[in-house]
């Protein structure tokens, strides 16, 4: 093969090695007119790229692109390199997105490069509208939504509800002495707790925790937390943290008055039965120490209600709940059974029920005040003692038995199989 055998078919190796790039590759002389065209050029102005060659600029874009183009190329003509963008409805009716480069040849004209990125641009497209509707999530969302830095210590983002619903800026958070201002010294310990959990949390596990928060203008709200992995360090470790918190003061508040229902007396706001027999199975079941329950039982009650109506009688139970509570120690439990029966859980033996009886008598001593009327009532009080392995049921039966022997006029037969039912449910 001869030199100019090689260079044809060096030539013609180039020219299809140039077809076959994806991008469209061109060159145009001094005179404007094409001297090379790859076969994607040419499929993108609607014609072959052979065709083209030797063809104007102009007959080839067309009067209205090559207008749009001549800076451009009176720039690359001029030696200075050429890049932008051009958006086009190529022959088959695609609008294309492209990325246009013009490089000045030493030798005259320039070489045309067009990247294709309608792809990328489609994808990044719909990843704007994807974070669009994100953002609109987060900025309309009343949770609150932050990024932390746990090796920073550092609040790093938060959503539009830290200002809104809190008070609080993102800035202003960064500061430890803040950020402690807007979690009550008492529940620290809980959100720190999940701090350290999340550390060792997997990847999209979520730590769980309820705390109260205090906004910037000093209102108390509960929330929800959940706090999941966001970054991890390249030894796997947990640097950063996403939290959700949700404002549930709400579902807090109707917690509270189902377990006050389910657990306090509806007249006299006392404990009821539920929770009296749970303290008490609870406080006997302990290893150590002494408990006492003092049964607490009306005297002659029936004949305030027959005599004064239920409403006077519901006033007097109201009052004597109110006398047995500023009595007893901040540790002990008054409840009420039902009826005129009330009791009292307290921690100790003989010596503290005893001085809790004589407060109670003293205090049950005064008349009791209701309008026009001034009613004296009176209680007959029994005591149990119990131990350690002693059970409820046996505290009860004596501390009944024991209060129906102080009943005025408890016919003794009464009496004595009262005790015999207390002696079975010892059994």
């Amino acid at each position: 093969m001869d030199d100019y055998e090689a260079l044809v078919a060096e030539r013609d190796l180039l020219r299809t090695a140039i077809d076959r790039i994806p991008a469209l590759i061109g060159h145009w002389n001094n005179d404007l007119r094409c001297d090379l065209a790859n076969t994607a050029y040419g499929m993108l102005l609607g014609g072959d790229a052979a065709a083209m060659r030797g063809r104007h600029i102009s007959e080839v874009l067309g009067a209205e692109l090559y207008a749009s183009n001549f800076p451009m190329v009176r720039g690359a003509l001029d030696g200075i390199p050429q890049h932008f963008d051009r958006t086009l409805v190529d022959a088959g009716g695609v609008t294309r997105h492209l990325q246009v480069d013009y490089q000045p040849d030493i030798a005259g004209g320039f070489f045309v490069q067009v990247a294709d990125v309608s792809e990328r641009m489609a994808a990044q497209q719909r990843l704007g509208e994807v974070l669009e509707f994100q953002n609109a999530v987060l900025e309309t969302t009343p949770d609150l939504i932050t990024v932390f830095d746990l090796d920073e210590e550092k609040l790093l983002w938060a959503s539009k509800s830290l200002s809104e619903t809190y008070g609080y800026s993102v800035e202003g958070l960064s500061d430890p002495a803040e950020r402690d201002r807007a979690v009550p010294s008492e529940d620290r310990g809980i959100y720190r707790a999940a701090q350290e959990r999340v550390r060792l949390a997997l990847d999209h596990e979520v730590v769980h925790c309820r705390h109260r928060m205090v906004t910037a203008d000093g209102r108390s709200l509960w929330v929800e937390r959940g706090l999941t992995p966001f970054k991890r360090n390249v030894e796997g470790r947990v640097t950063q943290y996403l939290s959700v918190s949700r404002d549930i003061t709400g579902l807090v508040h109707a917690e509270r008055q189902l377990d006050r229902a389910a657990n306090h007396d509806d007249l006299t706001g006392l404990a009821n039965r539920r929770q009296f027999i749970s303290a008490l199975e609870e406080a006997v079941g302990r290893e150590s120490g002494e408990v006492a329950l003092v049964y607490c039982d009306l005297d002659d009650f029936k004949s305030i209600n027959d005599r004064h109506g239920h409403a006077v009688g519901d006033t007097v139970l109201c009052l004597v709940a109110e006398r047995l509570s500023a009595v007893v120690r901040p540790s002990d439990l008054v409840a009420r059974l039902g009826g005129d029966e009330f009791v009292i859980l307290i921690t100790g033996g003989i010596p503290e029920a005893s001085a809790l009886v004589e407060r109670i008598t003293e205090r049950m001593r005064p008349v009791f005040p209701i309008g026009d009327l001034s009613l004296a009532v009176r209680a007959s009080i029994g005591v149990a003692i119990g131990v350690p392995g002693a059970s409820a049921e046996d505290l009860f039966a004596r501390a009944d038995a024991d209060m129906y022997r102080m009943k005025p006029g408890t016919p003794r037969r009464a009496l004595r199989a009262r005790v015999r039912r207390a002696a079975v449910g010892r059994r």
